[in-house]
């Protein structure tokens, strides 16, 4: 996607696994990184697609999606920069385009 208008914040796509036993998905997101990033917003996931709060660009993000499995927590975990790019040869005129706006939190 291409955007002629952006402002300085963006949301991040969730992607997460749904199924008979995960009906929902708690996540945690940090700025920086899960080990030493500050707690941004705990969320929880019950239908998709699923977005985050408005984030600022030029910054590193990461979060935590808890999931049971026959008893056991698994953790999926996943971290990107939102970066936004100007492109001024792909379009018509200038436009932005977005990186690092999707969190891959699903399970493997």
């Amino acid at each position: 996607k291409c955007y002629t208008t952006l402002s300085d914040k963006y949301n991040i796509e969730y992607k997460v696994t749904l199924d008979n036993e995960n009906t929902f998905v708690p996540i945690t997101l940090y700025a920086g990184n899960i080990d030493d990033g500050i707690i941004i917003s705990r969320d929880t996931v019950y239908s998709l697609p699923h977005y985050s709060e408005m984030l600022e660009f030029g910054k590193y993000y990461s979060a935590v999606a808890k999931y049971k499995h026959k008893g056991r927590v698994i953790n999926a975990v996943d971290g990107q920069e939102l970066r936004k790019k100007l492109d001024e040869s792909s379009c018509d005129e200038s436009c932005y385009t977005i990186q690092g706006d999707v969190l891959d939190l699903r399970l493997k």
